[in-house]
């Protein structure tokens, strides 16, 4: 039973991550090329995600777990996912695609936590089988840029919404063939405070652990410049199939959630460090809490930006095919990713090594994910 159920999780994880790695690279291309957006938009655009990292906690906490089922809600996320893409295409103005695109970006980014929970929570030996399932994540993205640049050549074009938006219904399909997973606080009253993880501000007076979420606040602004600009970048280069080579940085994810069961007794992740600062009592407040931060917060200010450098560098009169002035959109975040490393090495120092057991078994009940 648990091989056929991990290779149920694994392709839920592949299909999850194709939906992302269909469109994410490759909007920026889509709006700037096609639909003339502008730099500042392009980054707002982006920071839709964010938003929905920032909505996700209210979802999972006061919704996903008190009342439903993990894997139904998955299908109904999955399949609303879908016609929200649909929809997309057919909106050419920033006032209407916006809010559009922040509506999907709120019923994707809740699937991330809920499909890391279900697996964590079924999986026998969590230690050992989730990291190779959570492979299959990287692998889809690859597969999503892939398909995308060289069976549809859609960087430019609206096919990348319609993909994604096909494989995010069957996604929902497919999660209703997931193991049932009732909601865990079934009848519980849960907290403001709880819901967004402000039980973990305890965890900043340990000097090691504020400048580790101060670091990792930090790194998701360079981390959003690649997001927002890449894709243009490379397009006005004159690369060719540019999601599906982007796409390939994926495979050093892939290399690492290989060997992760091996390194665990001598190397701290962030998840994994999280979980080791924490207790028992306020271990999901402190995921929750780096999660609304790092892919909420931190992802917002980066991507906005991003998006203003973007405008900021635009060429008043281009060099053919190139538009923007893109030593200096790269020189920025490139420094501030040396200064992010300095500020790391010198002041951040790992606490005592603890058993790793105790941590696993804490993400069982977590699932949420961290850079």
């Amino acid at each position: 039973m648990q091989t056929t159920l991990k290779i149920k999780l694994s392709l839920f994880m592949f299909l999850q991550y194709f939906i992302w790695g269909s469109w994410y690279v490759s909007m920026a291309t889509y709006l700037s090329k096609t639909l003339n957006f502008e730099g500042g938009q392009i980054g707002l655009a982006y920071g839709a995600f964010a938003i929905g990292a920032m909505i996700s906690p209210f979802f999972v906490g006061l919704i996903a777990d008190r009342y439903f089922a993990s894997e139904k809600l998955l299908a109904f996320l999955g399949m609303v996912g879908g016609l929200l893409l649909f929809a997309l295409p057919r909106l050419t103005t920033f006032t209407a695609f916006y809010p559009v695109l922040i509506l999907y970006c709120a019923s994707y980014v809740p699937t991330l936590a809920l499909g890391n929970s279900l697996s964590l929570h079924h999986l026998a030996d969590a230690k050992r089988d989730f990291p190779i399932v959570k492979t299959l994540s990287a692998v889809g993205w690859i597969a999503g840029g892939v398909t995308l640049s060289l069976l549809l050549k859609g960087e430019k074009s609206a096919v990348q919404f319609y993909l994604a938006g096909a494989v995010s219904v069957g996604l929902g399909l497919y999660s209703l063939t997931l193991p049932h997973t009732p909601p865990r606080k079934t009848g519980q009253n849960v907290s403001l405070a709880e819901i967004l993880g402000l039980d973990a501000l305890a965890l900043l007076k340990k000097p090691s652990f504020a400048i580790f979420i101060t670091c990792m606040f930090l790194i998701c602004i360079p981390l959003s410049f690649y997001f927002v600009n890449m894709n243009m970048y490379v397009t006005e280069l004159g690369w060719s199939y540019t999601a599906a080579k982007m796409s390939l940085a994926q495979v050093s994810d892939v290399i690492f959630l290989i060997l992760l069961p091996l390194m665990l007794k001598r190397f701290i992740a962030g998840q994994l460090y999280v979980d080791d600062e924490s207790n028992e009592r306020i271990r999901g407040a402190a995921q929750g809490f780096i999660a609304f931060i790092l892919w909420g917060v931190g992802n917002f200010v980066g991507s906005t930006l991003a998006g203003k450098s973007q405008a900021y560098h635009t060429l008043k009169i281009p060099m053919g095919p190139i538009a923007h002035d893109w030593h200096d959109i790269w020189i920025y975040p490139a420094w501030g990713a040396v200064a992010v490393l300095a500020l790391f090495l010198i002041f951040f120092r790992e606490p005592a090594k603890k058993t790793v057991a105790p941590v696993i078994a804490g993400r069982k009940e977590e699932g949420l994910e961290l850079p």
